[in-house]
């Protein structure tokens, strides 16, 4: 319903037309570096849970899945305001580099201080929050949530430097490299974490 409501307010307000074949390929080669990223994003997000799953027990991985679910809350408070600015940002830079480099380091000051601020309560109060929201049964979560209080910060860096500054200045094959570099890096990080300090220690 949504969807078509809007695509009923689009067409009110601007003349839709087929694009030509040539167009369509012209987009899909000019797009499907971002759809790589989108895609090394899902698998970096699910890649963790399938590693501890395969390494430890069933236990560990709720214990995980809970963790990560209210960090990626936590983490969605910051990431609407980020995206907010990205068409600002898109367009000060055809206009000026430095104008939209002075917004980003503004931008990034005022997020760094939000995030570490979502993250410092996030890591303190973690046991507070899993028993709330998930309930005493699931308390030893509290433990990896406190690892993923970090997120905020990571997805600040992440998303200003890599989202709004490398794709506003058209470097979405860098912007690809790193991401595939870092999730590649994770994977192995995680798969030496998970065996070296299994989960199982601390919970029981």
């Amino acid at each position: 319903i949504f969807f078509l409501i809007s695509l009923f307010i689009v067409y009110r307000k601007t003349s839709l037309q087929w694009l030509s074949i040539s167009e369509t390929r012209k987009m899909l080669q000019s797009g499907w570096l971002l759809f790589i990223v989108r895609i090394n994003g899902l698998f970096f997000s699910a890649g963790n849970t399938l590693i501890i799953g395969i390494t430890t027990s069933p236990e560990v991985v709720g214990y995980f899945a809970a963790a990560e679910r209210i960090a990626n809350a936590v983490r969605g408070l910051i990431t609407p305001a980020i995206q907010t600015i990205y068409p600002k940002v898109n367009s000060l830079i055809s206009e000026s580099i430095e104008k939209a480099f002075n917004l980003i380091k503004y931008e990034l000051k005022i997020l760094i201080i939000i995030s570490f601020i979502l993250t410092i309560i996030t890591y303190v109060f973690a046991y507070q929050i899993i028993k709330i929201y998930l309930g005493i049964q699931l308390i030893d979560a509290y433990l990896a949530l406190q690892v993923l209080s970090l997120l905020p910060l990571i997805i600040t860096f992440n998303l200003v430097f890599g989202s709004q500054w490398f794709l506003a200045l058209h470097k979405d094959k860098l912007y690809t490299i790193i991401g595939i570099i870092s999730t590649l890096i994770n994977l192995i990080l995680t798969l030496i974490i998970v065996n070296s300090l299994s989960y199982n220690k601390y919970v029981g």
